[in-house]
């Protein structure tokens, strides 16, 4: 764990060259899609799977908060928050790939990959690094229930745009 936890450090203290971007995925969510799901609490939303020097898989994402769910009303409310995520199953964007964040901040799994699209499913994951483990909110819009986002294949400058 420790191991993992180190690589999963150091992944994301390199430089943004370091590392080899497979794909780019990114969604804005529209305002009547946001009325339809008012628990969502993620109005747009960028994620950059990453292959590191060593062959690992990496995911840096950020994600815009809505007003909606439980962060309706918040101090996040409209703020863009990052996260890095260490896969630890699977590879890069295929089906199955699980990714998580350090000290129990939650994990991803890949449900759908299309030549446009990816889907992932998580029950808990929290975006918003902090200096301490985990993140600031929770992308889940119910405790313990799961959520699914898909994200539109995108051209790649929009993740070093907006994951630099």
């Amino acid at each position: 764990m420790r191991n993992i936890i180190f690589t999963s450090l150091l992944a994301f203290a390199l430089p943004a060259q370091a590392q080899d971007m497979q794909s780019c995925y990114a969604r804005t969510y529209s305002d009547a899609h946001l009325a339809k799901h008012p628990a969502q609490v993620v109005k747009a939303m960028v994620m950059a799977f990453e292959l590191g020097d060593a062959g690992d898989s990496y995911i840096r994402m950020s994600a815009l908060i809505a007003d909606g769910g439980h962060a309706k009303g918040g101090p996040l409310v409209g703020q863009w928050v990052d996260q890095g995520l260490y896969c630890f199953e699977g590879s890069a964007d295929q089906v199955g790939t699980r990714c998580g964040i350090d000290c129990d901040g939650g994990v991803l799994e890949v449900t759908k990959v299309s030549t446009q699209s990816l889907t992932f499913r998580t029950t808990y994951l929290t975006v918003g690094e902090r200096e301490e483990c985990g993140g600031s909110i929770d992308l889940a819009e119910e405790i313990g229930k799961p959520v699914s986002y898909r994200l539109d294949r995108v051209d790649p400058a929009i993740c070093t745009e907006r994951l630099r």
